[in-house]
């Protein structure tokens, strides 16, 4: 996803869930941002003493990959995408044609406008998309624009994330249009409490 959007807290999720699954010894975690800066990711991973690698293009990340084949999984914290760059985008360059199994979640904000989330989601496309996972729920107040991103391109939903436990939980269509049509309600009731007018 773009930056600021959640990626790597969904990462930090998803690397708990890893640890449920497989155990401390069968995950590892591949940090691709600046070498010189640690990721709360990496950092995470380092406190839990897991395996921790770096890469700083295509060439490295595929090392580190095969570095990790005895994992039962791996978790790669991205930067983020910039869709303005297109096919230069060097996080897309980063990731296109690394080797088959790697599945990549889109990480996309609830607060999203839908034209920006849109732009993102189709500069995405070219990548081994498995799904969606919606950040900032809580913080927004419309939900039209990620159902309308997430229904267009028909991107299954890997889940969202729930800010009070920072795990990524099940989320379904009708949980998102219940949630959308709650927050409308709310809109409604705030600009109706706003145009009192006396005359």
């Amino acid at each position: 996803g773009a930056s600021g959007v959640g990626k790597t807290r969904a990462g930090i999720a998803m690397l708990s869930e890893a640890l449920r699954r497989h155990g401390a010894d069968h995950v590892a975690v591949i940090s691709c941002g600046d070498p010189r800066i640690s990721s709360a990711l990496a950092q995470t991973a380092t406190a839990l003493n897991l395996k921790v690698f770096s890469a700083t293009d295509k060439a490295s990340l595929g090392a580190a990959l095969g570095e990790c084949r005895w994992a039962r999984e791996v978790i790669v914290d991205t930067p983020g995408l910039n869709p303005a760059r297109g096919s230069q985008d060097p996080t897309l360059c980063l990731l296109q044609g690394q080797r088959a199994g790697c599945a990549a979640f889109l990480v996309l904000p609830a607060t999203g406008h839908a034209d920006h989330l849109r732009s993102v989601a189709e500069h995405a496309e070219g990548l081994p998309l498995a799904g969606a996972v919606i950040s900032k729920v809580d913080e927004a107040v419309s939900l039209g624009g990620i159902i309308d991103v997430v229904a267009g391109l028909d991107l299954p939903m890997a889940g969202r994330m729930d800010p009070n436990t920072n795990t990524l939980v099940p989320v379904s269509g009708r949980e998102l249009l219940t949630n959308a049509k709650r927050l409308a309600k709310r809109a409604m009731q705030r600009r109706a409490a706003h145009m009192k007018v006396a005359v």
